[in-house]
């Protein structure tokens, strides 16, 4: 199974937002000590609805990410946490990035650099590549259960040129909005705009080749 959501899609390993620890596939070697008839592959479709509400910000919201100081209430909206972020990446202050993101998502990405040998040097690298010149434009807001999803552009500041799209969620923490890794596996953050309203994913296992009925000997 792919990830359902990799590590800001868009932009490889840039932004560390949303770590989805996917699953490696685990796929038995059984083979039947028996004589068979031809394996047939079928399939199971278990549906699961998401009911949400959108909200399109009309004209979208455009967010500098300059630098600035931090600001007491950076976490009163989930579009300020983002810029907040964004901010802190551009001045490539690991620890204020940090505390843009919920306590247990802290702990899940610390695990992840860890098993990687990432340290903060590596991704204020990436950031003060890559963010100089740049703004963000938030474009949607998706209202699911006590989430709210928000959906932003990276823009050049400069002339407007739209980059890459992504969506990132917020959860309240003590009263609090933080961005939250509680979605990572949830379709509905990679699929909330799909014009269908359908998708398909599967679960964390794969068919093996058809190995025929010849038995274990």
């Amino acid at each position: 199974m792919k990830a359902i959501r990799p590590i800001l899609q868009f932009f490889g390993v840039l932004f560390m937002t949303f770590w989805v620890f996917g699953a490696t596939a685990q796929v038995t070697d059984f083979v039947p000590s028996v004589k068979t008839s031809s394996s047939r592959i079928k399939s199971l479709i278990v549906e699961t609805t998401y009911l949400y509400r959108v909200l399109e910000v009309q004209p979208p919201l455009r967010l500098s990410i300059d630098l600035y100081p931090e600001r007491p209430d950076a976490d009163t909206k989930p579009e300020r946490v983002l810029q907040e972020q964004f901010a802190a990446m551009k001045q490539g202050n690991y620890e204020r990035f940090m505390s843009t993101w919920t306590l247990a998502s802290q702990k899940q990405i610390d695990a992840r650099n860890a098993s990687k040998k990432f340290d903060k040097s590596f991704w204020i690298g990436k950031w003060r590549d890559t963010l100089p010149g740049k703004a963000i434009d938030v474009k949607n807001f998706i209202i699911y259960s006590r989430f709210v999803l928000v959906q932003y552009a990276l823009v050049d500041a400069a002339s407007g040129k739209v980059g890459a799209t992504d969506t990132v969620a917020f959860v309240k923490e003590n009263g609090r909005w933080k961005m939250t890794q509680e979605l990572a596996y949830e379709a509905i953050l990679s699929n909330w705009d799909n014009p269908t309203g359908r998708v398909q994913v599967p679960p964390d296992s794969m068919i093996p080749p058809a190995s025929g009925a010849t038995p274990q000997r």
